[in-house]
């Protein structure tokens, strides 16, 4: 039996078909996202260990080999021998879901899979504003340190007047066949060459810039603009702003993920807010006129007479830009919960007000020639 149970990790049955599992990772992969839990390493684990069982379970392959031998074949003997951390898993999370989309994306460098030039790296840049921000759209200049090409040597990692040879390893195809020995089975992996990286190619003197990598590590700055509506795990793209790539393949892209901080007044449902209002004892019993806020300024709500305390109240468009929407007049609602303010300390007065109102069984009782309520509102 396996050491781990991917099944059970993502919360679905043997037999769930491969739109269950994506389904399931997805769900558990946008709670758990690094991103949406900043320093959390429990959560961090979680996203580590679900996107690991989705690599396995959603590859036709990899989960025919797991649900017979607990082994995919390619990670030693037993789950156990499975190496893969949360770098592994944030790619892995990219390569599916990174750009909006489903595939599409070599996240780990090898191009088509069959090794030979390696197209450059993705990078992520985590960009956080506020909710403000987020709901007006952003223009800003960030800076990202990335992997261009060498001009010294351009790109080739050879020092001047020097030669690549052919690999010996792997005889200049930069790939090589891995076998694992399962039993009476075995499994044959094609991966690149340690050798020459994949390249097919051995630098018979390096360069001295690039230490005979081709590539150099600089500090770029960028101009992004995000639209207004964005949300915490959204992600913008753009294409070859990563890692340069090797000779003949491309560059990476960069990957803008997005970090909305919590606001201290407005709790984000989607395009909606919610906020909590506290309202004074005789508004709530009387009726009256409240001022509340929203992320533009104040606005005005009207309080009906006995309006219970945790009553939510909704302000049309007074909610975060909707992303695909018309425009920034395109909006969600507001929600505001309004919750009775019971004073804490009481004149002598007022103590006496309130005695007096308790001892009468139906509220608004004549008192003279006016309600008690009326001198409660007097003095409160």
């Amino acid at each position: 039996m396996p050491n781990k149970d991917y099944y059970d990790t993502l919360g679905v049955s043997r037999d769930a078909s491969k739109e269950d599992i994506t389904k399931a990772y997805r769900k558990m992969a946008m709670k758990y996202h690094p991103d949406r839990n900043p320093d959390d390493k429990e959560a961090a684990e979680k996203f580590r260990e679900a996107t690991e069982a989705y690599d396995v379970l959603s590859d036709e392959q990899k989960r025919d080999q797991y649900d017979r031998f607990g082994t995919t074949g390619d990670y030693g003997e037993g789950m156990g021998g499975f190496d893969f951390d949360l770098s592994d898993a944030l790619r892995r999370f990219m390569q599916d879901f990174g750009a909006g989309g489903f595939g599409g994306f070599d996240l780990f460098g090898n191009m088509d899979g069959r090794g030979g030039p390696k197209r450059g790296e993705d990078l992520q840049y985590t960009l956080e504003m506020t909710l403000e921000e987020a709901a007006e759209g952003l223009k800003r200049e960030i800076e990202v340190p990335r992997k261009v090409r060498c001009e010294q040597c351009d790109g080739t990692g050879a020092a001047e007047g020097s030669e690549r040879i052919s690999c010996r390893v792997c005889g200049g195809s930069g790939q090589v066949q891995q076998v694992t020995q399962m039993g009476p089975f075995q499994s044959v992996r094609i991966a690149p060459c340690n050798n020459c990286n994949g390249k097919g190619k051995i630098v018979k003197k390096p360069c001295k810039t690039c230490s005979g990598s081709g590539t150099v590590r600089e500090k770029e700055k960028f101009n992004v603009n995000i639209p207004a509506g964005v949300d915490s795990g959204s992600h913008l793209r753009m294409t070859g702003k990563g890692n340069v790539g090797d000779e003949g393949a491309r560059a990476g892209n960069l990957y803008i993920i997005i970090r909305v901080k919590e606001h201290p007044i407005f709790e984000r449902h989607g395009d909606d807010f919610l906020c909590e209002v506290n309202v004074p004892v005789p508004i709530m019993v009387l009726g009256g006129e409240l001022e509340v806020p929203t992320l533009k300024g104040k606005a005005k709500i009207n309080i009906d007479p006995g309006t219970q305390t945790h009553t939510i109240m909704r302000l049309k468009g007074k909610g975060m830009t909707h992303l695909e929407g018309r425009g920034k007049d395109d909006r969600g609602d507001l929600y505001v919960k309004v919750i009775v303010d019971i004073p804490k300390k009481l004149t002598r007065d007022e103590k006496e007000l309130y005695q007096e109102l308790g001892k009468k069984s139906k509220s608004g009782h004549t008192v003279g020639k006016r309600t008690l309520f009326d001198r409660v509102k007097d003095i409160i």
